[in-house]
């Protein structure tokens, strides 16, 4: 009978720590993982949208009013991660990973038409990307 009841306990400590680190933690690597993959698309070859969707015509225009949304996205989602998720941010700012100034860079990325190296490289350093 006991041996039932440490596997109740163990088996509540396992969800515990899967809700409160395990899933913050996932959310993270999807959000640095989405990071990565905008930087890829809109900073590689900035001014050539028709390299970025070539089965399609695309404006200079829209392609930079589609790269301000995703990258405002962006960038809200990881600040917003990073406000709710306290005790993980500790963790990985011991880490060296700083997801809330990584977000605030996206906001600022979005503003310019095209790629600005120093933030570009802020957002990969507070991520620890190596594009």
């Amino acid at each position: 009978m006991s041996g039932f009841l440490w596997g109740l306990i163990g088996g509540f400590i396992a969800s515990l720590a899967t809700a409160i680190l395990g899933q913050p933690l996932y959310t993270f690597l999807g959000l640095r993982s989405e990071a990565a993959r905008l930087i890829a698309l809109y900073e590689r070859t900035p001014t050539l949208p028709s390299t970025y969707a070539p089965n399609r015509a695309v404006s200079l225009e829209t392609w930079q009013v589609e790269r301000k949304r995703a990258y405002q996205e962006c960038g809200s989602r990881l600040v917003g991660w990073a406000m709710a998720n306290n005790l993980l941010i500790s963790i990985l700012h011991k880490l060296h990973f700083n997801p809330e100034d990584a977000g605030n860079e996206f906001f600022i990325l979005a503003e310019f038409p095209s790629a600005e190296p120093g933030v570009r490289q802020a957002i990969l350093s507070n991520l620890r990307l190596k594009i």
